[in-house]
Formats: C-alpha cells, sequence, structure tokens
C-alpha cells in the first residue's frame, strides 16, 4: 500500500538548465560547421535526459509487510529503481541552495550515504519520514 507518492519538483535552478542548454543547442547548430553540429547533437542528448529526469522521477513510500516501510527512487524513464528501507534512514533535513533556486531534502542513512529528494511538496516529505525517524528511535 502506498503512503505517500510524488513527483520530482521542476525548480527555477532546473528550468534555468534546460533554457541555457536549449540557447547553447540552436546557437551551435546555427554554426554550421561540423564541429558544433556534433557538439549541438551532444548537447541536445544531455537536454533530454534533463527533462526525462524532471519529468519522469517518481518517489514512492509503501508498507510492504515483508520489508517493512520503503522508499523507492526512480529517477527518469531509464534510471534504475533505488529502493530504501526507511529504518535505514538517520537525519532528514530541507536544505536551499543558491539563493532558493534547488530545494531538496537531504537524507542521511545509517552507512553514511546522501540522498537528495525533490518531491513537489517537501514539507509533507520532511514531515512523513520525521515521523518514521522518531518511531525507530
Amino acid at each position: 500500500m502506498s503512503i505517500l507518492v510524488s513527483r520530482r519538483r521542476a525548480t527555477f535552478g532546473s528550468w534555468l538548465i534546460v533554457i541555457v542548454l536549449t540557447a547553447l543547442c540552436i546557437w551551435l547548430f546555427a554554426q554550421i560547421t561540423w564541429v558544433s553540429i556534433i557538439l549541438s547533437l551532444g548537447l541536445l542528448v544531455i537536454l533530454l535526459w534533463q527533462a526525462d529526469l524532471m519529468l519522469r522521477t517518481v518517489y514512492t513510500i509503501d508498507e510492504s509487510s515483508e520489508t517493512g516501510t520503503v522508499l523507492t527512487i526512480r529517477r527518469g524513464h531509464y534510471g534504475k529503481a533505488q529502493t530504501l528501507r526507511m529504518t535505514d534512514i538517520v537525519e532528514v533535513t530541507y536544505e536551499k541552495s543558491v539563493y532558493g533556486m534547488w530545494r531538496y531534502l537531504l537524507l542521511t542513512t545509517a552507512d553514511g550515504r546522501l540522498l537528495t529528494l525533490q518531491p513537489v511538496h517537501p514539507k509533507t516529505w520532511l514531515a512523513v519520514i520525521q515521523q518514521y525517524i522518531t518511531r525507530q528511535q
């Protein structure tokens, strides 16, 4: 049973990257040299990858009877799904960077890994994850 499902938030910084890459692709393609056209196509691949991450990344918290509560992160169409047991999360904080252009949740796991989440409603996710952390203690 899914407790909480969210898509990735398209922040101002993400849109800024897409706009800059699009402008750079158009400018390079307009130069009409083979090198610039190849560079433009390479940037187009990076642009499509960024758009895929923005549109298809999904975060899900599931209650599964066999493994307990699990956080699943599916990053884009071609990315591997990453699962994390909620009991492995030690700390969660709400972070802002570069004048608030990027807003994300920073998860610290028991083995020292740092994961970032950019859900649409980060305050709700922060409250839910903190509830699971306090239940563990």
